[in-house]
């Protein structure tokens, strides 16, 4: 009995081989963690040289990640009510309209502290929008068609 440990049981990797959506889920939240992140340490970067002040980076990074628990509850029942593509949309899309501002204010030399800080939290209000299955198995793949079919 040559038999390999967990032989018959699907890998981690399983879901994006089989799945065509989870696939696109997946690197698309791939592509936009690694946006946010690099934009994390830009605004970090942008603050420190306005202001020379190590305090208000802290104070940008608090306004961006404080928002994830203390709203992560209501954002679960929004996830749970409504369209979960809709709501990724808007919270993408609302991402999306908060960098492009703080780029054209960097742009054309508007920008403060001030506006940093509110960009970020902003920023951060819209991770709790982005809802996530919590592991990529069969579970994620029947709560997808509970919600398409609900």
């Amino acid at each position: 009995m040559d038999q390999r440990a967990g032989e018959g049981q699907p890998g981690p990797l399983a879901p994006l081989r089989e799945e065509r959506n989870y696939r696109w889920f997946f690197l698309g939240n791939l592509a936009s963690n690694l946006g946010t992140f690099c934009q994390s340490i830009a605004q970090s970067l942008l603050v420190f040289r306005l202001t020379g002040s190590t305090f208000l980076v802290g104070v940008v990074n608090f306004a961006q990640y404080a928002a994830v628990p203390i709203l992560a509850p209501v954002a679960g029942s929004v996830a749970d009510r409504y369209d979960r593509r809709k709501v990724l949309i808007i919270a993408q899309a609302s991402a999306g309209v908060a960098a492009t501002v703080l780029t054209l204010l960097n742009a054309f030399g508007l920008i403060n502290a001030g506006v940093v800080i509110v960009l970020a939290a902003a920023i951060g209000i819209t991770w709790c929008g982005r809802p996530r299955p919590a592991c990529p198995s069969r579970r994620w793949r029947s709560s997808c068609r509970r919600s398409r079919t609900a």
